[in-house]
């Protein structure tokens, strides 16, 4: 059964949902002082969802020996020793997308792209290029980014 969405208008609204969900814990002191005696202490007859507009896409790259100590020379630090190469998540206001470039066992790199707010994510491996491209306009990223780019973006045509 598909939920039903109401749009309520309101004059003000205050996301309180942070790490300490005080907005929460506030819905459910009001809860609490409403009368309602079944529902004390719970969010039970309270429906609250927010859409981000979440989405992410992910690309997985096998590489070839050779070409692996091709990228392990471009990149300041040992692909066989990190896990995590980069992640570039912005504050809310610079961008609202993302990416992050994994190395995952058996000679492979992993880049995943998303954001909120319905961003702009590359479609298909030939647009990552253009993707970091496009975040360097606002961001110093390093400059191994690119040509590690351009040659995962082949190792796939």
């Amino acid at each position: 059964m598909a939920a039903e969405t109401q749009v309520i208008c309101a004059v003000f609204v205050a996301d309180r949902t942070g790490i300490a969900q005080a907005g929460l814990k506030w819905i459910k002191r009001l809860h609490d002082i409403s009368g309602q005696e079944s529902n004390k202490g719970t969010l039970d007859g309270i429906h609250t969802s927010y859409n981000i507009d979440s989405r992410f896409v992910t690309y997985r790259f096998f590489v070839p020996e050779d070409t692996w100590t091709v990228l392990d020379s471009l990149i300041p630090m040992s692909l066989d020793k990190t896990g995590v190469l980069y992640a570039f998540i912005p504050q809310t206001g610079i961008d609202n997308r993302y990416f992050i470039i994994n190395r995952l066992e058996g000679h492979r790199i992993e880049i995943a792209c998303g954001g909120w707010g319905n961003p702009q994510i590359p479609e298909c491996i030939k647009e990552l290029e253009d993707y970091f491209q496009d975040f360097a306009r606002n961001a110093d990223l390093p400059a191994w980014i690119f040509p590690l780019a351009e040659v995962l973006v082949k190792i796939e045509k």
